[in-house]
């Protein structure tokens, strides 16, 4: 908690370059999911939600993790959950790129930096995301 995030970038959705620094100004929720993580599809509706209420100051960033050939499985559940914000991917190992970048090794694993890309908060499965991101936003 209160360091930097280290930046990355990474293919979106529709083919475009994105990267932490993208969304300067704006709080950013990194949200590691993936279509194959049981607990993280309850939690789509949450995220929507949040999505909703906040999006002009939140950005939502969802980083799929995913086998090299899930890609057209990853873009169904995009739609079928109608997943909105920022949607990204990597094909590869758990033990990889940004999920080792950030040292993710459950799932979901949200967390949330201020609009300079400091971290204020990792919020674990089960928390209420409205309750934690109100909080922090509200101050």
């Amino acid at each position: 908690m209160g360091k930097k995030l280290p930046t990355f970038k990474l293919l979106d959705a529709t083919g475009k370059t994105i990267s932490l620094t993208s969304f300067a100004g704006k709080y950013v929720l990194l949200d590691f999911w993936g279509t194959w993580c049981v607990p993280c599809i309850p939690s789509i509706p949450e995220l929507r939600a949040i999505h909703k209420k906040y999006g002009n100051r939140l950005a939502i960033i969802s980083i799929a993790l995913e086998r090299p050939t899930d890609r057209e499985k990853w873009l169904k559940a995009i739609s079928k959950y109608e997943m909105s914000w920022t949607q990204t991917a990597e094909f590869t190992s758990a033990k990889e790129g940004i999920n080792r970048l950030y040292n993710v090794i459950e799932y979901p694993t949200l967390l949330l930096a201020d609009p300079d890309g400091i971290l204020l908060a990792k919020i674990k499965y089960g928390e209420r995301l409205d309750n934690k991101i109100g909080q922090l936003l509200a101050k």
